[in-house]
C-alpha cells in the first residue's frame, strides 16, 4: 500500500483509547504509513491535545475513563465536543460497543465511521485513508474562512481557547483545570 500522504505532506492522527495495547498497534500502523500519531488515554487529554494541535483525524473508543477513572461511554461526549469544536475533523469510532443503536448515536454526535473491535489496525488505516485528504481540504477552507471569526478567550488557569462564533454563550469544561468556562458573547 502506498503511503497515505502524497506530495510530501504529512498527516497527523489522534488515537484515544484506554487499551494501551490496541492504541500502540494502531499508532504503529499509522506510523508505517507516514502519519504522525499521538495517543491519549482520556477524553480530557484528547480535547486538550486537539485544541492545541488540530489533528487530521481522530480514532477513538466509546469506552473511556471519566474524571474518577471509571470506564464509561465518554466517547460519545468526546465525539460531540470535538465535532462542535471543528466539524471538519473526521472522527472514527473503533470500539467493542456492538449495540444496535450505537452507530446511529455516534453518527448523530459527529462520527464519520464506526468500526467494531476486533478490527486489524492495518485494515482500519486502509479503510479510512480517504478521510485524511478530505480532512486536510476541509480543514484548509475551514481555517482560512473562519480563523478571523474565531472567538478567542482564556480560562482562569491561563488556558487559551479559540471557538467558532456559533458557540458564543456556551459553557465548556476547561481540559486543563476542569472549571466551567463561558464562551464570550
Amino acid at each position: 500500500m502506498p503511503h497515505i500522504y502524497q506530495s510530501g505532506e504529512s498527516y497527523s492522527a489522534l488515537v484515544v483509547d484506554f487499551d494501551r495495547v490496541w492504541s500502540k498497534k494502531l499508532t504503529e500502523a499509522l506510523h508505517a504509513e507516514g502519519v504522525q500519531a499521538v495517543e491519549c488515554r482520556s477524553a480530557r487529554e484528547a480535547v486538550a491535545f486537539a485544541m492545541q494541535r488540530r489533528p487530521d483525524i481522530v480514532f477513538l473508543d466509546l469506552l473511556l475513563p471519566d474524571d474518577a477513572g471509571q470506564v464509561s461511554g465518554g466517547g460519545f461526549l468526546l465525539c460531540d465536543q470535538l465535532h462542535r469544536w471543528d466539524s471538519t475533523i473526521p472522527l472514527v469510532v473503533v470500539t467493542e460497543v456492538d449495540l444496535p443503536d450505537a452507530p446511529l448515536l455516534a453518527e448523530k454526535v459527529g462520527a464519520s465511521a464506526y468500526f467494531i473491535k476486533p478490527v486489524g489496525p492495518k485494515t482500519l488505516v486502509e479503510q479510512t485513508a480517504s478521510l485524511f485528504d478530505s480532512s486536510r481540504k476541509a480543514g484548509a477552507s475551514h481555517s482560512t474562512n473562519s480563523l478571523a471569526q474565531r472567538v478567542m478567550f482564556r480560562c482562569h488557569c491561563g488556558r487559551r481557547f479559540q471557538m467558532c462564533p456559533s458557540r458564543r454563550r456556551e459553557r465548556i469544561a476547561c481540559p486543563e483545570c476542569g472549571e466551567a468556562v463561558s464562551v464570550p458573547a
